[in-house]
């Protein structure tokens, strides 16, 4: 798998107000309610200034899907004591991965919540109470890896850009 075949031209001042804005004024006014449509905002932003393989991405997903997504996922997660958290996790990469299109042509997410249990057990539960949430950050940038790895953009695999460490 090349490296360098995605390609992100976006600036950090066109992410702040959308940021601001959008993920902490709005969202914070509207007690989280608006914070799906934020999201969702800035998944589109982040979709309008990327290429991979040359191609253009577009997200279409919308914050009212996502928002019955976390609620749905959230509550099976609350009531099983955190256990269906893989699963919920991939549910949120299969919609992202439904909704975003690379040169019109869909990006698929083959990860389950089983592959993903003991890693989310391990990397995002057990290590980060032992290190008092030191580890957490690693564990989120493992997690990302392991879902580029289940994902092929428009019919194509990417590379992360770099290993663990």
């Amino acid at each position: 798998m090349a490296k360098g075949n995605c390609e992100f031209t976006g600036t950090g001042g066109q992410y702040f107000p959308t940021v601001f804005i959008h993920l902490i004024v709005l969202s914070t006014i509207t007690f989280g309610i608006y914070a799906p449509w934020a999201w969702v905002r800035l998944l589109k932003l982040k979709a309008s200034h990327t290429t991979i393989n040359g191609k253009s991405v577009t997200f279409t997903g919308t914050g009212g899907q996502l928002l019955v997504l976390v609620i749905v996922q959230g509550l099976i997660t609350l009531i099983t004591f955190g256990i269906y958290g893989s699963w919920a996790i991939c549910s949120f990469f299969r919609w992202r991965a439904e909704n975003t299109l690379v040169g019109e042509r869909p990006t698929q997410f083959n990860g389950t919540g089983a592959s993903l249990f003991l890693f989310y057990l391990i990397h995002l539960m057990i290590l980060p109470m032992l290190t008092l949430g030191l580890y957490y950050f690693w564990g989120i940038y493992r997690l990302y890896a392991w879902k580029e790895e289940h994902t092929e953009y428009g019919g194509k695999h990417t590379s992360f850009g770099a290993g663990f460490g």
